[in-house]
């Protein structure tokens, strides 16, 4: 029925494809050789028909749009009247379904906590746990087994764990029996062992000190020995030192006595030697004597040498020079003079 109104409604277009399609066949083999004229004619009818159609559509869907928000107004007005029935029963609905939920929460909880009961009382017996099984003294069950068991059967593998773990308990008291027994006999047998070893000491105590007294006995006696012959030894020492003493004594005084024998010579030639260099210098001198009296007064007389009376200052300065020269070379021979 929609696609029958749809197509009612495109009919009003009144353009069906073939009047279209006749259009096209009519003018798009046209060109501007066939007149302007023509072409425009058949521009102007194509325009008019497609500004038909845009008004015919503009019609059209306004009246669409109008139906469009009557429908939707109706619509509205038939939600607002289920809504209120809608939520009251979806109010009702929810009560009983969180009721419900509450009751198996509830039921998990009880569940969970029963479980975990299960579990603690297993774990109580020293129960294991490999990620899929628990076992307690050989009696293994599933996690999922707990959950599923009921209370009797549950307490009768309580049970079985209960006897088995009596019956480990007995034998881990009997070991416990045997191994105190075995401790306490072999703490026996080191205090035996201790006490011989404390006795074989004591032994060997006594032993080394009989060794030694053994020993410090023989070494006093070799002491002795090595202090009677270091005496001799020394004694033997000093004789030879004392003997060594007076020959280096001797030696000491003949030496003594040839060095001052040798020392008197030398002086004695040492002084014939200056009393000769005395009598040649003497002689030396007594020779230069006139000489010295004629080289002094040769002294005396330049230094009372009297320069010109000059007057012109070049002859002044050779004055001076001449003083100065004849000052110096007085001072010369005097001391040369004096040394002969």
């Amino acid at each position: 029925m929609e696609k029958e109104f749809l197509n009612g409604e495109i009919a009003k277009f009144n353009l069906a494809d073939a009047a279209i399609a006749e259009l096209s066949s009519r003018y798009m083999g046209l060109t501007i050789s066939d007149g302007y004229e023509v072409v425009h004619k058949a521009k102007m009818e194509v325009k008019s028909r497609r500004i038909d159609v845009e008004k015919k559509r503009k019609e059209l869907k306004e009246d669409a749009l109008r139906y469009g928000q009557a429908i939707d107004a109706e619509a509205k007005r038939l939600t607002a009247l289920l809504s209120p029935i809608e939520d009251h029963l979806e109010t009702e609905e929810k009560v009983y379904l969180d009721q419900k939920a509450a009751e198996k929460a509830e039921k998990e909880r009880i569940a969970a906590e029963k479980y975990q009961a299960r579990i603690d009382r297993l774990c109580s017996f020293g129960a294991t746990f490999n990620g899929t099984m628990f076992n307690a003294y050989g009696n293994v069950i599933s996690g999922k087994a707990i959950e599923a068991a009921t209370d009797e059967s549950f307490e009768e593998f309580i049970g079985k764990i209960a006897v088995a773990k009596e019956a480990d308990d007995l034998r881990r008291a009997e070991e416990e029996r045997v191994r105190l027994e075995e401790e306490a006999r072999i703490q026996q047998i080191k205090a035996e062992q201790e006490a011989e070893r404390a006795r074989l000491a004591e032994e060997a105590e006594r032993l080394r000190l009989e060794q030694e007294a053994i020993e410090k006995e023989k070494k006093r006696l070799e002491d002795e020995e090595k202090a009677r012959r270091k005496a001799i030894a020394d004694a033997e020492a000093e004789r030879l030192r004392q003997e060594e003493l007076e020959r280096a004594k001797k030696e000491a005084a003949e030496k003594a006595v040839k060095e001052a024998r040798e020392k008197a010579e030398k002086e004695r030639a040492a002084e014939a030697l200056r009393q000769e260099k005395a009598r040649l210098a003497a002689e030396r001198k007594a020779a230069r004597a006139p000489d010295k009296v004629k080289l002094l007064k040769l002294a005396d007389d330049l230094d009372a040498f009297q320069v010109p009376d000059v007057k012109t200052d070049d002859g002044k300065a050779i004055a001076l020079w001449v003083v100065t020269e004849l000052t110096a070379l007085v001072a010369e021979l005097r001391e040369k003079a004096g040394a002969l």
